[in-house]
């Protein structure tokens, strides 16, 4: 049966039932099945010009139903749906007058739910063919204007503890049309000119018709925009009331009142509400409010913004997205100033992504990042409060495990941006226990990392086994390509085909699978049935641990550097009573040349941050072999140790930053850290020969080499009887270290010579000593 035949049938199946709406309503929704096969130019000119008319015929003839499952309603809603899914090219265009005047004439009687299909269509209409249907944009407008007028009464009667004589006539209606024996499944539905369901298409409506005729900005917009202001400002009474309750003993309401007992009404309602939020971030990205939008009107927006943040309910995850991004855009302009006042609200969770459990879990990163955009850009105008709650808000996401990498690098960025801020704090004790707050947060993140060392070095071998995997079985489907290309013998293809078959089923043998043995307390969620998490199993997580440590310890020089302004104040020169003995005197010129340490508490975190840095350098050493020491390989014509060293640029780069850090920490301080920490640096370099970098720097430099040196000489001092142990990594890291120690006398022989001197009588006199015991003499004998 060709197109005509087919299209022929359903006309004639649509007059025939013409008073019998179940049988029409069928015959239509078949129709919109199978309505992509007619999309060709002649079926598709064929089906509009013999079924328009009928679609027609029926909008004006099938009476308007407000029960969901009546016969009419169903009948109705396929015609429009029929419409909508049309293609609007120019084989349409003929049409689209007349289809336009006539949903304009239903929709002002339809019910919500096809009222909603009429708007979508004529919005399409309008874009397709606006240089033809421009003198037809005003009778919409104004119809979209009523629905805002009607909102008022359509709240009162919906949320009204009685219904009104209206509703209950539109129900004992839709109880005794046809169908209404399925009243258990049936719903009413309210008017599309009463209907929140309309309200919330409103607004794309209009950004689509202001995208289509530009003239209409200023002929609508200052019209349109106060009733959008008003929508916004418009409450339920029974949450309204339970808010002003509750204001009297909170700052906030995040609850729903028990009064509301339409959930679903009330939801739709939010939902309206937020898309006219939407709508006015438009209006503030096009810079439309400068010209339409009073200041009174403009004033209200951030509390109108921050109500239905606290309203929204838990259940709507996807309008409380929508106003995030909308709320989002508004930060974004100029008018993000009338929001400081209000930034103790965004601080608030409960406000900011709600009780929802669905919110939780996947807005968190929206939410903080949005907030985070905004402090970004006010910075220079928070007070000292605010500016405590910013960094101790993004510090705790910094360590929480639980969001994702690029959440805890938009931390990280945002307690950077506002390092030069807090300098600036008059109370320079605030900026710098601020200060070590955050740089506490780097060293519980950077441990935070160390312990998820194994799991992440799990992770990253699946990854690489099923990235190899998938790349042999690439070339494997290429090779099978090429050689079914060739032309082969008769006979020869089924003996191939079960040969590939037999590859392929060795292949699938071959799929490296995760194992389930070792399952540490961060894989246990893998085994759950039902994830809570999304899944980061496309990723590299050794890769992701690599860039999370380069940028946080990039960061922690600017964290530094702020630590070194806000020094506690210079001490006064001490009373020189003794002319000949001036004892000590203040340099007041480089007070601030290092950061000063004051407290036990302060020690502790910058030990704290050495050791956590120190534990994530590893992560880069994954990849190299491991390091080891052949005793035949040593030569004593190279008068030194033959451990090999390897490290990257990037790597080296990192230590480098690393020692930086703690090069401008005050000298009482660094020998205080250092000394405490020196054996675990000496047992991480066990593991990790690459660490030899950083003694090495802290020798170079003129700040800390007389320091170092010495701390370094005395534990070095205290090892030396282990020169005589088989273990040949440590007996070459010593000879190192000591290698490093006395070179340093050559860099700075005024500072030095006289840290090393003194134990040199003691080194000889030991190493000969060692000598006649060692099982490795050679060790002992090239550092005598």
């Amino acid at each position: 049966m060709n197109y005509v035949e087919q299209l022929d049938t359903f006309v004639q199946r649509l007059r025939d039932a013409e008073n019998d709406y179940k049988e029409s309503q069928s015959v239509l929704s078949e129709l919109l099945d199978m309505i992509e096969a007619f999309n060709g130019a002649a079926e598709y000119e064929y089906f509009l010009k013999n079924l328009v008319p009928v679609f027609l015929s029926k909008l004006e003839t099938v009476p308007i139903s407000f029960s969901s499952s009546s016969p009419e309603h169903k009948l109705r809603n396929s015609v429009l749906e029929i419409i909508h899914r049309s293609i609007m090219t120019e084989t349409f265009q003929p049409y689209s007058e007349s289809i336009l005047v006539c949903l304009t004439k239903v929709l002002e009687n339809e019910n919500e739910d096809n009222g909603v299909l009429c708007m979508k269509i004529i919005t399409s209409l309008h874009k397709a063919y606006k240089t033809t249907l421009a003198d037809k944009v005003e009778p919409f407008v104004s119809l979209i204007n009523r629905v805002y007028d009607n909102m008022d009464e359509a709240v009162e009667r919906v949320f009204s503890s009685q219904p009104s004589v209206e509703d209950a006539e539109e129900e004992a209606k839709a109880s005794s049309a046809p169908g209404s024996l399925e009243k258990d499944k049936s719903k009413t539905l309210a008017k599309a000119m009463m209907s929140f369901k309309t309200l919330a298409e409103c607004p794309i409506t209009m950004v689509s018709l202001y995208s289509s005729y530009k003239s209409l900005v200023q002929t609508s917009l200052p019209v349109f925009l106060p009733k959008i202001i008003h929508i916004l400002l418009l409450q339920v009474p029974q949450q309204k009331q339970f808010r002003e309750e509750l204001l009297k003993s909170a700052s906030s309401v995040t609850a729903i009142s028990p009064q509301i007992t339409n959930r679903q009404a009330y939801s739709d309602f939010i939902l309206g509400q937020v898309k006219a939020a939407s709508f006015l971030a438009y209006v503030f990205i096009r810079g439309y409010a400068s010209q339409h939008l009073p200041a009174a009107q403009a004033n209200v927006v951030p509390d109108v913004i921050l109500r239905l943040l606290q309203d929204c309910p838990a259940e709507l995850s996807v309008a409380r997205k929508e106003l995030l991004h909308a709320t989002r855009h508004i930060l974004s302009t100029p008018f993000r100033s009338h929001f400081v006042p209000k930034i103790e609200f965004l601080f608030d969770e409960k406000i900011l992504i709600g009780h929802g459990l669905t919110s939780f879990e996947t807005l968190r990163p929206l939410a903080y990042s949005t907030v985070a955009d905004f402090i970004h850009n006010v910075r220079n105008e928070l007070t000292p409060k605010q500016i405590w709650s910013t960094v101790q808000i993004y510090c705790d996401l910094l360590k929480d495990d639980s969001l994702a990498l690029t959440v805890q690098i938009m931390s990280a960025k945002l307690l950077l941006n506002l390092v030069e801020r807090i300098m600036k704090l008059p109370n320079k004790l605030e900026g710098r226990q601020l200060f070590m707050i955050i740089i506490d947060s780097y060293a519980k993140r950077f441990h935070s990392l160390n312990r998820k060392y194994p799991y992440i070095l799990r992770r990253h071998i699946e990854f690489e086994e099923k990235r190899k995997f998938k790349e042999s079985d690439s070339k494997l489907a290429i090779e099978r390509y090429r050689s079914k290309a060739v032309e082969i013998p008769n006979g020869t293809l089924w003996d191939d085909k079960k040969e590939d078959d037999s590859k392929m089923d060795v292949d699938s043998e071959k799929s490296p699978s995760p194992e389930k043995d070792d399952i540490d307390i961060f894989g246990v969620e893998e085994l759950s049935p039902i994830s809570v998490t999304s899944p980061s199993t496309n990723s590299d997580l050794l890769k992701d641990a690599r860039y999370l440590f380069r940028t946080l310890m990039t960061f922690l020089k600017s964290v530094i550097f702020g630590l070194k302004s806000c020094n506690p104040p210079v001490p006064p020169q001490p009373v020189q009573q003794d002319p000949n003995n001036p004892g000590q005197l203040v340099n007041y010129d480089k007070w601030n040349d290092s950061a000063k340490l004051t407290s036990l508490e302060e020690i502790n975190i910058l030990r704290s941050l050495f050791r956590g840095g120190i534990s994530c350098l590893k992560f880069f050493s994954v990849t190299k072999p491991k390091q080891t020491v052949q005793p035949k390989a040593f030569d004593f014509s190279t008068g030194g140790p033959n451990l090999p060293i390897t490290s990257s640029k990037e790597e080296k780069d990192l230590m480098e930053i690393f020692a930086t850090i703690f090069i401008h920490i005050d000298p009482a301080s660094f020998n205080e850290i250092v000394s405490a920490e020196l054996p675990f640096l000496f047992d991480s370099m066990l593991d990790n020969a690459a660490l030899l970098h950083l003694p090495q720097f802290f020798l170079a430099s003129e700040i800390t080499s007389s320091n170092f040196s010495g701390i370094l000489i005395s534990f070095l001092r205290s090892r030396l009887d282990q020169l005589d142990k088989v273990d040949l990594i440590k007996s070459n890291i010593l000879i190192r270290l000591f290698k490093l120690c006395f070179m340093s006398v050559n860099l700075f022989p005024a500072a030095n010579e006289s840290v090393i001197l003194p134990h040199l009588k003691f080194l000889i006199l030991e190493s000969l000593r060692l000598a006649t015991e060692a099982e490795r003499t050679r060790f002992v004998f090239l550092l005598g």
